[in-house]
């Protein structure tokens, strides 16, 4: 009896495994035929489908399409946050050498004059391609989070 159960348990379950493997096979290749050439991405899992883009009307337009589908049961709307900007670089470079030069006469300052034989110089820095996101605060009042 035991063993019948549990065969019955690993048919059952692997069948389920397979068929909603399936369903979102097939739930993916028809939400890319119906967005072909959009700009935004769907992944499912199971019947819930996320929808990612770089603009708020293609995501919500994509969302509107995916939600109409049959056998979707929700739609997540998800804006792509961009990747910021890589933090400028500088480089100095130090002198080659010091050389320590004393007066023969007598001086008001006290102690030997360093003098640099070269000037540090500074590598450009790469512009940045891509403005910084902007983020909104989140402020703890009162013990819960708000956005501001």
């Amino acid at each position: 009896m035991v063993l019948l159960t549990a065969g019955l348990v690993a048919t059952v379950g692997g069948g389920s495994w397979w068929a909603a493997a399936a369903m979102e096979g097939s739930m993916q290749a028809d939400a890319a035929t119906l967005l072909a050439g959009s700009p935004v991405a769907v992944s499912f899992s199971g019947r819930d489908a996320t929808v990612t883009g770089d603009t708020a009307d293609e995501v919500e337009a994509a969302a509107a399409v995916v939600q109409a589908m049959p056998g979707v049961r929700t739609v997540t709307p998800q804006l792509r946050v961009p990747t910021p900007a890589p933090a400028p670089s500088v480089t100095v470079t130090p002198p080659a050498s010091i050389t320590r030069t004393t007066s023969a006469s007598p001086s008001t300052t006290a102690g030997p004059t360093l003098a640099p034989t070269s000037t540090p110089t500074l590598a450009p820095t790469p512009s940045a391609t891509t403005p910084a996101p902007e983020w909104k605060a989140v402020q703890f009042g009162g013990g819960s989070a708000s956005l501001t």
